[in-house]
């Protein structure tokens, strides 16, 4: 086909169509002013200011939303502090803050800046963008299903934000506060939500209370907790915590109640334990530096810590209890034992170092595998009886204090495959063994102990430098 013949076809086929598009009329816009052509913002969504014509208030509120809607601030609210800022009686409220602050002139009354009703099946109610500043009792308190998001509540008297069950707070902070719980009663905290609930993307700082507390089965996502007089974040049982960040707390870093998943979270500067754990509970990928008066790193029976870093704590680094799994850890400078692992736990994999007292300390029935402790006050391995010590790696230098690198105390347990490198002798008994095994391994007691006393071609042989 030549170029005459597909331009011709061309002119053919889109003839039709031009000829459409110039039946749709002219473009240019008709005279006189322009005019709405679709529905208005009000039509799409109706609001309502707050203010005393549209929502008058009480004897105990300033403003109050008896029906539901949505509704907004045109302006500031400079309150005396006496009444609740505003009350919400009804479900199914929106309240934008829309970028205005509310402010409380006097912190002399237990009122909230914007509360709800007492009634237990209200709920979804939302609260949204903007501030609140100064009330005696609660910056924002709502029941169930409720939302609060990209608020800013500054230094009320107890909790700065509170909500009941199944409800979300995110991008919300919280500064300062708390004065009423003054002194750790346990009874304030800068943000406040009940069971099954989440906090996302929020900050607390300097409040006298708790940073962040959640009720049962509970996420917290993303949250950062600085300077609280007790706890960073505390939870209920089967809570999630992941992503946060706690630092300069008066008590405990994050306390997870059992059950709780703990991940990639960090701690530093805690009065307390930096993390604990309840029963069934799992922290993992999570780094804790510096604890006052508590482990780094604790948790309850049937538990589990991995991958976890444990530095400058002020009592063992990490502690483990009754059937529970330490592994792939690095301890640094604990100032008691590096890890604490109660009846039937296992420590596997860690790097524990420059602990004060033991490296390890196990009870009985503990599994204490492919360790590299190095430096220690007492003894790198101590455990009382029926465990297996094996394929560690245990090295430094022995202080006065120093005993050896493994002690065994009633027996039955199984020392195998173990590097022994120490430097110095001071205080440790003489011998072969003795030097690095404390305790009777040979006289019926049920403890064996491959070493260069036995078969050195056996490959359960430990290797003493």
């Amino acid at each position: 086909m030549n170029r005459r013949s597909v331009a011709a076809l061309f002119l053919a086929v889109a003839a039709p169509a031009l000829g459409q598009v110039r039946a749709l009329g002219p473009l240019t816009p008709p005279p006189g002013p322009v005019s709405d052509t679709g529905p208005s913002l009000q039509d799409v969504e109706p609001r309502v200011i707050v203010n005393a014509a549209n929502t008058p208030g009480n004897s105990f509120a300033e403003f109050v939303i008896s029906a539901p809607g949505s509704y907004y601030l045109d302006r500031d609210l400079d309150l005396p502090g006496t009444k609740t800022a505003i009350f919400i009686s009804a479900s199914d409220v929106t309240l934008d803050l829309n970028g205005f602050t509310i402010t409380a002139a006097a912190q002399t009354a237990l009122i909230n800046g914007i509360g709800v009703s007492a009634d237990p099946n209200q709920n979804n109610v939302r609260v949204r963008n903007g501030a609140l500043r100064g009330f005696g009792e609660n910056g924002v308190a709502l029941g169930q299903r409720s939302i609060v998001e990209n608020v800013r509540v500054i230094d009320t008297g107890l909790n700065g934000i509170l909500t009941g069950r199944l409800s979300v707070v995110t991008d919300c902070s919280v500064e300062g506060g708390g004065i009423a719980g003054s002194g750790g009663t346990g009874t304030t905290a800068g943000i406040t939500v009940g069971d099954d609930s989440a906090v996302r993307n929020s900050v607390v700082f300097d409040h006298r209370g708790d940073g962040v507390e959640m009720n049962s089965r509970c996420t917290a996502t993303g949250v950062a907790v600085n300077n609280t007089g007790r706890f960073g974040i505390i939870a209920g049982p089967i809570a999630v915590i992941e992503s946060c960040r706690v630092q300069n707390v008066g008590s405990d870093g994050i306390f997870g109640q059992d059950g709780s998943v703990i991940t990639n979270c960090s701690v530093r500067d805690a009065g307390g334990i930096g993390i604990f754990g309840g029963n069934s509970s799992r922290v993992a990928g999570s780094v804790v530096n510096r604890t006052l008066n508590g482990a780094a790193i604790q948790i309850g029976s049937e538990a589990t810590v991995e991958n976890c870093t444990a530095a400058a704590a002020g009592s063992a680094g990490i502690i483990a209890n009754s059937g529970s799994v330490v592994r792939d850890c690095l301890v640094n400078f604990a100032q008691a034992d590096g890890v604490f692992a109660e009846d039937g736990a296992s420590v596997i994999g860690c790097q524990i170092r420059n602990s004060g007292a033991n490296g390890i300390t196990g009870i009985r029935r503990n599994r204490i595998t492919g360790n590299t402790i190095d430096g220690f006050t007492r003894f790198g391995v101590s455990i009382d009886e029926d465990s297996l010590i094996d394929s560690n790696v245990i090295s430094g230098s022995l202080t006065v204090s120093s005993i050896a690198a493994i002690e065994i105390g009633a027996g039955f347990s199984r020392v195998t495959r173990n590097e022994i490198s120490l430097a110095g002798s001071t205080g440790v008994p003489e011998g072969d063994t003795g030097s690095y095994i404390v305790g009777d391994l040979t006289q019926g007691i049920g403890s064996v102990f491959f070493g260069p006393s036995n078969d050195t071609t056996s490959p359960w042989t430990n290797v003493i430098d």
